[in-house]
């Protein structure tokens, strides 16, 4: 005889019951009870699925390792929705054969961290949320803004982004994206000084700008660029020089 998940959970009550019983229910039962079922895994034999195919068990982290005895007795085929992953945790559970998906919660600093290996792991992740409440901010750099799109995608909860490393080329590009708060530029003397004018239009989300030809570079620039570009130039924080050219006497 099979007994539901309902009628189980009647049985479990009587202390008198000791003998193992099978359970016979749908995979939304099983997970509802999945905590009971645990506390009472002496009196089950088994627990088979009864949906048909390869039915999904939506189910936290802390179940996937605190009731591993109730689901190690389902026999029939199944797989696992895990939510509230951390990062720290996320290989483990995705080492779980059963587990096709998981829902990370965990701080923005974690998050940030570990965004490569997020990516690496994006097929199996169905959404991100930051759990320091507010907007927080990720520091990520201008090669991960583009190669860890897809993870940067699944974060549903509100955030920034502060950039570094963003050449001057790119410069437009990644202040499109709504996230982008800030940005830190990083190139030679020449591109910065071309498009000194550009730096000037987005000096309020540039929150600093570092020469790359090393030792002091000069930048040429105008007279006009001199008062016009200040800003700009006021954010430059590697040492340089200025030739400038169509002084007035």
């Amino acid at each position: 005889m099979s007994y539901t998940v309902a009628s189980a959970l009647n049985y479990f009550k009587n202390p008198a019951n000791t003998t193992k019983i099978q359970i016979l229910d749908m995979a939304s039962n099983v997970a509802v009870a999945l905590n009971t079922l645990q506390s009472n895994k002496a009196k089950i034999s088994l627990i088979t699925l009864k949906d048909g195919g390869t039915p999904t068990l939506a189910i936290t982290a802390v179940q996937l390792t605190s009731d591993a005895g109730a689901l190690g007795l389902i026999t029939s085929a199944y797989s696992l929705s895990v939510s509230g992953v951390t990062v720290a945790n996320l290989a483990t559970q995705l080492a779980n054969p059963h587990v096709q998906s998981v829902a990370v919660s965990d701080t923005v600093s974690n998050v940030a961290a570990a965004l490569d290996t997020l990516q690496g792991a994006a097929a199996k992740i169905s959404g991100i949320t930051l759990t320091d409440g507010g907007t927080p901010n990720l520091a990520i750099t201008a090669a991960q803004l583009v190669s860890d799109a897809g993870v940067l995608g699944l974060i549903a909860s509100a955030y920034s982004l502060s950039v570094s490393g963003v050449a001057v080329a790119s410069l437009v590009t990644v202040l499109t994206n709504p996230h982008v708060q800030s940005v830190a530029v990083s190139d030679t003397v020449s591109n910065v000084a071309a498009a000194l004018d550009t730096l000037q239009g987005a000096a309020a989300k540039i929150s600093g700008i570092t020469l790359t030809d090393g030792g002091t570079p000069t930048l040429a620039i105008t007279a006009a660029q001199l008062t016009s570009d200040a800003g700009a130039l006021g954010l430059i924080t590697s040492t340089y020089n200025l030739s400038v050219s169509g002084v007035t006497v």
